[in-house]
């Protein structure tokens, strides 16, 4: 994937937009620069997990790249309501388990 390959981006700035800022207490936010970062058991594996979702006019996405394996998965939906973030976390186990 480019954004981790290094092709499009230099290997510093993606650590730097995937590391969680911290707030002056210290405590880590779990959102990089644009990027929400967590990790997650996938396929019996805590699995770091890079990836943003929102909604615009009515319409919800969720996209995320597990690191290291680079499971890239995005979902779009039009309707507001959607839960796509767990259906994007769906597709990425069914990924990680073949």
């Amino acid at each position: 994937m480019a954004i981790n390959s290094g092709k499009l981006l230099q290997p510093a700035t993606v650590q730097l937009l995937q590391t969680s800022q911290r707030l002056p207490s210290g405590q880590e936010t779990g959102y990089g620069l644009g990027w929400d970062l967590e990790t997650v058991a996938l396929s019996g594996k805590q699995t770091r997990v890079v990836g943003h979702d929102g909604e615009l006019m009515g319409g919800m996405v969720a996209s995320l790249i597990t690191v290291p394996n680079a499971i890239v998965v995005s979902v779009t939906s039009n309707i507001g309501f959607a839960d796509t973030a767990s259906i994007a976390l769906k597709i990425a186990e069914a990924f990680a388990r073949n």
